[in-house]
């Protein structure tokens, strides 16, 4: 009850806590673009990150 009364008056009813690595599965990982801080750019993981193999994200997972 008190989650959902703090999801209600804050306007979350899209946080899903799985999306920040928090237990996902191996495999099922949701990649989301990042805003490069001081700045309006918005880009994928993919250009910022020097291993950008799903192969290699599995293996540390």
């Amino acid at each position: 009850k008190c989650g959902a009364a703090i999801t209600k008056k804050r306007g979350l009813q899209a946080y899903d806590p799985k999306l920040h690595l928090a237990g996902i599965p191996m495999g099922q990982r949701q990649l989301t673009p990042y805003t490069i801080s001081g700045t309006d750019t918005v880009c994928d993981g993919d250009d910022l990150h020097f291993v950008n193999n799903a192969a290699m994200q599995q293996e540390w997972d």
